[in-house]
């Protein structure tokens, strides 16, 4: 996979690049099943900053504000250099208000061709509130590497939401089969 153009431009980072796009999808809110619309996302518009913030599993009290919106959230992959086990996905308030979500991002992997919408996996969901800068997570659990799938970005949608965010996946090919293993499972937010 080619990610030239995509990078920080330092040779001796093993953080992926990310690029985020907002654009329009199905609701991927605590019953519907998140999945994005096939459609090709639109070209990346901006590459998103990490975050310096320490990451945790969001704060379940205090007064929250409405839902969390994908345009006041910024989403990041581990900077793994090798495709982990389990991927723990980031999401950070971003936005100058207090905001919650809850229940399952949608979450597909595209190349040019195909789409794989990963499955919603046993855990239950939980309300999560997050201040402006405060961050939670969610996983992805498992793919294996080495297959015959060579995706080129991960679009994921918020919970509740109608746009995704698209970002770079830096770990090359995978092996993705249905009914199995190696099917792909998504974890609610802040579990």
């Amino acid at each position: 996979m080619a990610l030239a153009g995509c990078g920080t431009g330092d040779a001796t980072t093993v953080q992926p690049p990310i690029l985020e796009t907002v654009t329009t999808a199905a609701t991927g809110g605590e019953d519907g099943s998140g999945a994005t619309a096939a459609a090709a996302p639109a070209e990346p518009t901006r590459a998103a900053a990490r975050g310096s913030g320490t990451t945790s599993p969001g704060s379940r009290t205090g007064a929250g504000g409405g839902r969390c919106h994908t345009a006041d959230l910024s989403i990041e992959l581990p900077g793994d250099e090798t495709l982990p086990a389990d991927i723990s996905v980031t999401v950070r308030n971003t936005g100058q208000h207090t905001c919650t979500m809850t229940g399952f991002p949608g979450v597909d992997l595209r190349d040019d061709e195909l789409t794989h919408s990963f499955r919603r996996g046993h855990t239950s969901s939980r309300k999560v509130t997050l201040s402006p800068g405060d961050s939670t997570h969610f996983t992805l659990r498992p793919v294996g590497s080495g297959g015959d799938f060579s995706p080129q970005t991960l679009v994921i949608t918020p919970p509740d939401e109608t746009e995704h965010k698209t970002l770079s996946w830096p770990w090359g090919a995978v092996r993705l089969e249905e009914n199995t293993a190696y099917s792909g499972t998504v974890e609610p937010v802040g579990t």
